[in-house]
């Protein structure tokens, strides 16, 4: 496969071979799809978990029945 990249990002990717931090273009255009591939798998990932709590089934949350638990175990608790 040949890719033409832009002169700014290829010397970006120079750079990076010089500095050290990969051994050659190819090493540093691989860890860069890579690093793209795991953003992509993990936005699908929290894609799926939030449509599984849409699905789940709705628990209705009633504001005065906690605060009325919330007092009860406050009570017990601070009882003399």
């Amino acid at each position: 496969m040949g890719v033409e990249l832009k002169p700014e990002t290829q010397a970006f990717v120079r750079e990076l071979v010089a500095k050290g931090a990969y051994s050659s273009e190819q090493e540093a255009i691989e860890a860069a799809l890579t690093i793209m591939r795991l953003d992509v798998e993990d936005a699908e990932a929290e894609r799926q978990a939030i449509q599984e709590g849409l699905d789940s089934p709705f628990h209705a949350f009633d504001a005065q029945d906690t605060i009325r638990r919330g007092n009860h175990r406050w009570q017990a608790r601070h009882r003399k």
